[in-house]
């Protein structure tokens, strides 16, 4: 992404994002949008319903506990459901078409912010961006 601005209306935060053009991106869709990292603390096998990470990580851009998180180990998407904020994860595994896969101890944690999108506009023509407006999942 190459730019990202948050716009306030009353409580709800809209955020307009501009990426690279990219065919196939619609409203009703999601977003993921890096943010934190940590890593494995030990390995995970198939089906383990619960991950343990390094470092304890603040909910990425929100205060309260109920957001959606997911995460992003190797190619396997995760969402937590249980434990964000402490080192102890319960988690669902394979989320949003992604194949269930081991992961090695010390595996990059990539937390993902989860938006969803409201309208996507091609200001140019499909000759190199595309604009987002979208609103984090809670």
């Amino acid at each position: 992404m190459e730019r990202f601005v948050a716009m306030q209306s009353g409580s709800e935060v809209s955020h307009k994002m501009t990426l690279r053009f990219q065919n196939g991106i619609f409203a009703d869709m999601r977003a993921l949008v890096p943010g934190g990292c940590t890593t494995l603390d030990g390995a995970v096998s198939l089906g383990d319903p619960t991950i343990t990470v390094d470092s304890a990580l603040p909910l990425p851009g929100r205060d309260d506990l109920a957001a959606t998180v997911r995460v992003l180990i190797g190619s396997e998407l995760y969402e937590v459901t249980d434990g964000y904020g402490t080192t102890t994860w319960n988690v669902n595994r394979h989320v949003d078409g992604t194949t269930e896969a081991t992961a090695l101890d010390e595996a990059t944690v990539q937390v993902m912010r989860v938006f969803d999108i409201e309208s996507a506009f091609d200001p140019d023509g499909g000759r190199s961006a595309l604009e987002l407006t979208c609103k984090e999942r809670s």
